[in-house]
């Protein structure tokens, strides 16, 4: 073991499975295998009393106790959704934070010493709420996350290790149920997001969905029977597990069998590759069109970027082939590269972390001025090799530079002139695809003279516009600005959003010739409370995870 070896680790908290992985002490991103000798543990949670079991034995929990079962929690994050068990609310970071608990007890395990800074990857298009939700999930996990990324980035951070050559990458990141499209520079080892687009509701399990309708459908034709096997919960929780068997099993081949037995009735549904594909395409032609938004906005002048030289595949479920034949013929000539789908997020979150806990042992290490470019460097790569990691190894993963864009715009309500009428709207101050760190500081007037106090209210929207019709807008936070005595009519104030690379909201309000000002930080107006959050974290300790 080296002198200053770095335990930190990277968790990919997935819609269905999820991963754990560390850079080992020779400088390469390894994961970490569960219990149960597994790369990735599905995300599935069975609740049985004191105990919450997760993983593979959950998911045959699934067939006969349906209700004591959650999975897909991913897609709630942030949300007011919560699981009713034996008396008690459990919201979807709660219940993450049990999936959290299963991946880092078994690396523990495996490792032999305590797995506690992470960094934790989310889908690129999560919001302030969602974000926060993660970030929660690991602090009942009783971990210190020492930073929330996105999962394209990440996969572009592990697969530059491989790759260091200048380029931009289209990440289409197709996972279990969730699906991003992202554009990222590759230059100098720094990557730059240059814009993103995303469903969190379309995914793998879409596929499954699919699948699923039509082996009933087909089971109800041949057993001439008019009983939905859909209407009976256990029936369906088995069906949708061999319909993701029959799924997996028609990457491989071109025609497979999918049990449905309802009623005392089994039958073996065929069905084709050409079946599957047709039946799914229109789920595979949203993500094509969320690609091609995406990759509009990166031509827009501001962004500048009309070309890109690869796509890279990320998740499970572009292990199906219909999905590089798609990709194939709408960007012909295009390399297309698949990278350890399944675990690539995980590692190069991992190295993130590495990458962290460096920058914070030369932080503590040369707490003087700043020194100039080479003398970084040198001093970086003595620490890095006190960590025990070769000098050609440490050198790209010191690279592992990141900038990020905001998947979401912010902005604050105000009166608009529209047609001779005065119409409450959105002001957006930070837009969709903003690179971040992001400040914008914008005037506003108020409405009449002798005003006491302005009500601030702040807002997301997935809207680019200057100004947005409230209904397409989500309150997020809001403030009071007292005011002067005697102001005027039209008196100005000046309103300021700065969103940080964690995508947490900072706003600033502030009567100018008064100083009176006002300042809130944004978190989640959404999700779990503070109380919440403790009474988690204390229900956490008692409970068994297995």
């Amino acid at each position: 073991m080296s002198e200053t070896e770095i335990h930190v680790f990277g968790i990919d908290l997935g819609t269905t499975y999820s991963c754990i992985a560390r850079v080992d002490p020779t400088g390469r991103p390894e994961v970490i295998y569960n219990f149960e000798g597994d790369a990735i543990t599905p995300s599935v949670v069975f609740f049985d009393g004191d105990k919450r079991v997760v993983g593979e034995e959950a998911r045959n929990h699934a067939i006969v106790s349906p209700f004591q079962v959650v999975e897909m929690v991913k897609t709630q994050m942030g949300s007011d959704w919560r699981f009713e068990y034996d008396g008690t609310s459990y919201s979807p970071e709660e219940i993450s934070s049990f999936i959290l608990r299963k991946v880092v007890q078994d690396a523990e395990a495996q490792l032999g010493f305590p797995v506690k800074d992470v960094v934790i990857t989310c889908p690129a298009y999560f919001g302030v709420r969602e974000k926060t939700a993660t970030k929660n999930a690991g602090e009942i996990a009783g971990l210190n996350v020492l930073s929330i990324i996105t999962e394209p980035i990440a996969a572009a951070i592990a697969n530059g290790l491989q790759d260091d050559r200048d380029r931009v990458i289209v990440v289409y990141d197709l996972g279990g149920g969730t699906f991003d499209t992202t554009l990222i520079e590759v230059k100098g080892g720094a990557l730059t997001v240059i814009t993103t687009d995303g469903d969190h509701h379309l995914g793998g399990r879409q596929w499954d969905e699919v699948l699923v309708s039509y082996c009933a459908d087909q089971w109800m034709q041949t057993t001439g029977m008019s009983d939905n096997p859909l209407d009976d919960p256990e029936v369906t929780q088995e069906l949708f597990q061999n319909a993701e068997k029959g799924k997996k099993a028609l990457t491989a081949r071109v025609k497979t069998d999918v049990a449905v037995a309802h009623m005392g009735k089994r039958e073996l549904v065929s069905v084709t590759r050409e079946t599957f594909d047709g039946l799914t395409k229109h789920l595979l032609e949203q993500t094509v069109d969320l690609t091609r938004k995406m990759l509009a906005a990166a031509a827009a002048p501001e962004k500048g970027h009309s070309t890109f030289d690869e796509i890279l595949l990320v998740g499970g479920s572009t292990r199906m082939p219909q999905v590089k034949e798609r990709l194939e013929a709408e960007f012909p000539g295009s390399p297309i590269k698949s990278f350890d789908p399944d675990l690539a997020v995980a590692k190069g979150a991992a190295i993130y972390a590495w990458k962290l806990s460096l920058d914070r042992m030369y932080a503590e290490r040369f707490p003087d001025a700043p020194a100039d470019a080479g003398v970084v460097q040198q001093r970086m790569t003595e620490l890095a090799a006190e960590t025990g990691v070769a000098p050609d190894q440490s050198g790209k993963l010191m690279n592992a530079r990141t900038t990020i864009v905001t998947p979401r715009s912010f902005g604050t309500d105000a009166y608009h002139d529209v047609d001779g009428r005065q119409v409450l709207m959105v002001a957006n101050l930070i837009k969709v695809n903003d690179q971040l760190p992001r400040e914008k500081t914008m005037r506003f007037y108020t409405m009449d003279a002798n005003q006491e106090a302005v009500d601030c209210r702040f807002f997301e929207t997935l809207s680019s516009a200057d100004s947005v019709d409230l209904v397409e807008c989500q309150e997020i936070g809001g403030a009071l600005l007292e005011l002067p005595a005697n102001l005027p009519g039209r008196a100005p104030i000046d309103v300021t959003f700065k969103l940080d690379e964690q995508g947490l909201l900072e706003v600033t309000a502030r009567e100018p010739s008064g100083g009176k000002f006002v300042e809130t930080q944004i978190t989640t107006e959404g999700g779990i409370s503070a109380d919440e959050l403790t009474a988690a974290a204390q229900r956490s300790r008692r409970l068994v995870i297995s």
